[in-house]
């Protein structure tokens, strides 16, 4: 309803407000029905442009609805954190304006794609590692040689959190 969004209009007018977020879509448990999600992340994406705020966007699972929503609303300011979709997707937000950050998800077994993705991208500044420990949870996990070697050693050297002025 209206009264929400008045609301996050009002807190996100405060002065130690850097960002808008975190906002987007989840579709991996799909606890909220995907049109429903849509519509909050469609708004929350205007209000975010209406203050001129950058926008901290989560995608799980809805990729290409993501893409298509920040697309058609304007915003080009942001990040987009904990990052899972494939290269094409990433150069698309990056030709948008928005950093790519990865977590130590990237770390799972299963993420050997996300790996693939950001060895492609390690050398771009608009990489992020998203959380502090990132450094330490890739040194204990198992890595294969080539994302140790390709990527480990770039991504750890520029760990940085998401974090609004004190």
């Amino acid at each position: 309803d209206n009264s929400t969004y008045d609301a996050l209009k009002t807190l996100a007018q405060r002065q130690k407000v850097v960002a808008y977020g975190e906002i987007g879509l989840d579709f991996f448990r799909n606890i909220s029905p995907q049109e429903k999600q849509l519509d909050a992340f469609g708004r929350q994406l205007e209000l975010a442009k209406e203050l001129n705020l950058p926008v901290i966007i989560h995608d799980r699972e809805a990729h290409q609805q993501s893409l298509e929503t920040v697309r058609a609303s304007g915003v080009r300011r942001g990040g987009f954190h904990c990052f899972s979709g494939d290269l094409l997707q990433a150069l698309n937000y990056l030709d948008l304006g928005f950093y790519i950050s990865f977590t130590c998800t990237i770390t799972y077994k299963k993420a050997e794609d996300t790996r693939q993705v950001a060895a492609g991208l390690r050398h771009l500044p608009e990489i992020i590692g998203e959380q502090d420990h990132l450094q330490r949870k890739i040194q204990q996990v198992m890595l294969s040689a080539h994302f140790a070697e390709q990527v480990g050693a770039s991504l750890c050297q520029h760990c940085c959190l998401f974090q609004a002025h004190p």
